[in-house]
């Protein structure tokens, strides 16, 4: 252990957090994000011009998304305590705060009203279209409401998810996706005059990703998407409709991530180069990237008059901070002040490895601490969640990385196949077959530890949440002896009880890349965690949120259960007002504050 003197979780942890939500004014000179910086995540605004900050809701209700229409009213969504009961709510924005125009109420069950990424409103700004489930709790259908009538009626009831994304300069069609998959998302038009919803064969090609964000020109006749068709990295294609033909805008040897349309011609991009965000500016002859510290985009938004660029943007060694880019000067400002409580703390900058599996070499960061000679380091491999995610340099799950490695402790956090940012085929690799080869590649990351001779081979431990909860616990019953003890974050155990009971609008995608819980029965059982239960061994934490709608309480409490009956050492938190994951200020601190206990104990063989 190092010979420093002990310092704890809060020392890293940020002093706010942010949701992945932004809106700039049309003019560009205010700004809206979502902040926990007086408690629970609230709507703020920031003059540009003054640097004033206004905090215009009260902590209690969680706002998620955010679009701000052409005039002075904004729509945004939210939900109380992680339950993911999502209600639009529409507002205008005044000198002394907000002023309420309406609300829709979310029906019984799992009914979840979404926006648009990238805003879904008319010309005139008297409507905004958003996305629900409320007829069908399987189906998402485009609505409007009505900011004038405070009326809402359907746009479409088909089956599918579907979601708004543009609505025309003329504001007669709408560009929307469908979403399969999350390796499968098709673009399609609905014509608001007869109803008519299409999607183009020559856009929207069978295991394909076409996520459309834009019109391309002033009579909606072109559309921009970000899209993988008939190549295996994101790019930017422009798909004119009436030619039923695209032609490629931008084709980067990494994946966009994502994109805006700033101007006619002009648009802002941001490229995943190896884990790394990078933001170019297309369309201003050269191609202009943004001066940004190394790290992450986690949102990216622009004014309706393409004055101001905001992005929502992370490094590994400091938590996310909201930046807005003047497009005239190229100059960039920082709005928000997020950092942690200590400034003694010290940093680690991740290095990027290979790690060979048994059949490829799979791309990791390591988070290496610095060592005295011949010290042995402990090590964390920490395994993201989606599984069609990506671990990437950021402020990992509140600075616990940069925890970890001040105390000695080396992360290694790999993208095993299915991981996104390396092309649409390594990210379907693990469709139908979670719980398969990329355990595999899990596996490796430890079999490269105990090569190294400055990692303590004995003292290896896992952690992940979620879809990575899920591989902790295979990986502990399936290969117990790498492991000193796992930790699980609202990880499934029963791959069948799990799949009855995903939200309703992911069951037939998660049917389709995952498995059925009836048909599929068998091969589901064999995969799950909660099948290999007696020959877990290892100490395991798991933590739960008593509302979770993705991962139900049920698959915590029955493996828990089990090992409970087994003899098995494990410590089960449940929070009752958080949902996925740990949201809440007081509760993240609480639970990585515990966290850091459990695997000093067991990393440093503490009794």
């Amino acid at each position: 252990m190092n010979s420093q003197p002990p310092i704890s979780y809060q020392d890293y942890a940020p002093t706010e957090h942010f949701q992945p939500t932004l809106a700039l004014s049309p003019d560009g000179r205010k700004l809206l994000y979502v902040s926990d910086r007086r408690g629970g995540f609230a709507l703020w605004s920031a003059d540009l011009g003054s640097g004033a900050h206004k905090q215009l809701t009260q902590p209690g209700l969680t706002v998620r998304e955010l679009s701000w229409g052409p005039a002075d009213v904004v729509a945004f969504t939210a939900d109380r305590d992680g339950a993911e009961s999502t209600r639009l709510y529409v507002v205008r924005i005044t000198d002394s705060g907000v002023t309420g125009v309406g609300g829709l109420r979310a029906g019984s069950g799992l009914v979840q009203q979404h926006l648009s990424e990238y805003g879904g409103w008319s010309p005139d700004g008297g409507t905004i279209y958003f996305s629900s489930n409320e007829r069908s709790l399987e189906d998402s259908d485009v609505m409007a409401f009505d900011i004038g009538s405070k009326t809402v009626r359907h746009i479409t009831d088909s089956a599918g998810v579907l979601e708004p994304c543009a609505v025309d300069p003329s504001g007669k069609q709408i560009l929307l996706l469908k979403q399969n998959t999350n390796s499968e998302i098709h673009s399609g038009v609905v014509d608001l005059g007869t109803g008519e919803l299409t999607f183009p064969a020559a856009l929207n090609a069978t295991d394909s990703v076409s996520f459309p964000f834009a019109w391309a020109d002033a009579d909606g006749a072109a559309v921009y998407a970000v899209s993988n068709l008939g190549r295996d990295l994101m790019g930017i294609l422009r798909f004119d409709l009436r030619t039923n033909s695209g032609t490629w805008v931008f084709e980067p040897e990494w994946e966009v991530e994502d994109a805006v349309l700033v101007a006619p011609g002009k648009l802002a991009v941001a490229v995943n180069v190896n884990g790394y965000s990078q933001l170019q500016l297309l369309g201003w002859g050269d191609p202009r990237v943004l001066d940004l510290p190394p790290g992450v985009c986690r949102y990216l938004t622009c004014s309706r008059g393409g004055e101001r660029l905001a992005v929502l943007w992370e490094t590994p060694t400091g938590p996310a901070n909201v930046y807005v880019a003047d497009l005239g000067t190229g100059a960039v400002s920082k709005v928000t002040d997020s950092r942690t409580s200590s400034a003694d703390a010290a940093w680690v900058e991740p290095q990027s490895i290979a790690v060979q599996s048994f059949d490829r070499q799979v791309p990791a960061l390591l988070y290496a601490p610095v060592t005295e000679p011949g010290q042995r380091c402990p090590v964390v491999v920490s395994i993201h969640g989606g599984p069609d995610a990506q671990e990437r340099p950021r402020y990992s799950y509140g600075g616990f990385y940069q925890y970890l490695a001040s105390r000695g402790v080396a992360v290694i956090a790999p993208n095993y196949r299915g991981s996104r940012g390396y092309g649409s085929a390594y990210q379907r690799l693990i469709q139908r077959d979670w719980g398969g080869d990329e355990l595999r590649d899990i596996v490796a990351c430890a079999e490269w530890a105990r090569a190294c001779d400055w990692t303590n081979a004995d003292r290896i431990a896992l952690f992940g949440a979620s879809y990575g909860g899920f591989a902790v616990l295979s990986c502990l019953g399936r290969y117990p002896e790498y492991w000193c003890a796992g930790v699980d974050i609202v990880g499934p155990s029963n791959l069948v009880s799990f799949l009855k009971t995903v939200p309703p609008t992911w069951r037939a995608g998660m049917y389709r890349s995952v498995g059925h819980p009836e048909h599929d029965a068998e091969m589901l059982s064999s995969r799950s965690p909660l099948s290999f239960a007696e020959n877990i061994r290892a100490p395991l934490h798991v933590i739960q949120g008593a509302l979770d709608p993705r991962v139900s309480r049920q698959e915590s409490d029955q493996l828990v259960a089990e090992l409970e009956r087994l003899g098995r050492e494990v410590e089960y938190v449940v929070y009752p007002d958080e949902g996925h994951g740990v949201i809440k200020k007081e509760n993240i601190l609480d639970s990585f504050t515990r966290l850091s206990v459990f695997l000093d104990r067991h990393l440093f063989d503490q009794k």
